[in-house]
């Protein structure tokens, strides 16, 4: 007796990939901004010289960062209750009115100073290769774009460069920084993605976007531009490493593959 036949069913193995913006998609060079900080204080008459705020400021801001989301002892990450979070600008006017203080100047000008730093944000260009790579990744699953960043200069870049996805998550919006796995479960609560393998996450940080994803179960892709080395503090590596976004695609193509 011959075997019943089976059916083909086309299946999609992927379901949406998940993008950081700064980094990925968009310039986020470090070196700008010794450019930006020189500038702000050409602009706003700081009576400083640039590279003495810059260092300042940058000290304040990196303090920030460690004390928004941590590692607990039990290897969860912990982070301050929502109605203590605060958004980048919030931390850089505070950055600026302590890097003030540092250097004995009036700190009235911190809020507009922060200001010039998210207006150069919404002028970020993006990268040659996010066009096309784009394009060939939103013919097979959806995109979204899970950034640590406020609404405005998000959205704001996000215009200047003509870019839209079938959705933005970002830090202001959920109240919680990257790594947490909270900000990338927003996502895939979002899309409707039970499983968060058949997710994909591509970012540019090891800790924020690769460790994050990784921890919330997402398959990651670290987009290595620079061609540095994995930082051994960070553990494992990244599932897949490319040197730009365009290296991302096979990846994609390879799992969403019609399947019998």
């Amino acid at each position: 007796m011959n075997a019943p036949a089976r059916s083909r069913r086309s299946r999609r193995q992927l379901r949406a990939v998940l993008l950081d913006a700064y980094g990925t998609l968009f310039h986020y060079e470090p070196d700008r901004m010794a450019d930006l900080f020189h500038s702000i204080v050409d602009r706003l008459g700081v009576p400083v010289e640039s590279g003495a705020l810059l260092e300042r400021w940058r000290a304040h801001e990196d303090a920030f960062r460690k004390r928004r989301i941590r590692r607990a002892e039990n290897g969860e990450w912990d982070m301050p209750p929502d109605h203590q979070f605060t958004p980048y600008r919030q931390a850089w006017t505070e950055a600026f009115r302590l890097a003030s203080d540092d250097l004995n100047l009036n700190g009235g000008f911190s809020e507009k100073a922060a200001e010039l730093i998210v207006r150069d944000l919404i002028t970020r260009e993006m990268y040659r290769d996010v066009p096309p790579a784009l394009e060939a990744m939103r013919a097979r699953v959806p995109l979204a774009i899970v950034s640590n960043a406020d609404d405005d200069f998000l959205h704001g870049t996000l215009r200047h460069n003509n870019l839209t996805f079938d959705l933005v998550v970002h830090s202001e919006g959920e109240r919680v920084y990257k790594p947490h796995p909270r900000m990338f479960r927003a996502a895939l609560q979002a899309l409707g993605i039970d499983d968060p393998a058949h997710a994909l996450y591509i970012g540019d940080s090891p800790r924020e976007d690769i460790l994050g994803a990784r921890g919330a179960g997402i398959p990651a892709v670290w987009i290595n531009r620079a061609g540095a080395d994995w930082p051994d503090e960070q553990g494992d590596a990244a599932d897949y490493e490319v040197a730009d976004l365009l290296g991302a695609v096979d990846i994609v193509a390879s799992k969403t593959h019609a399947a019998l």
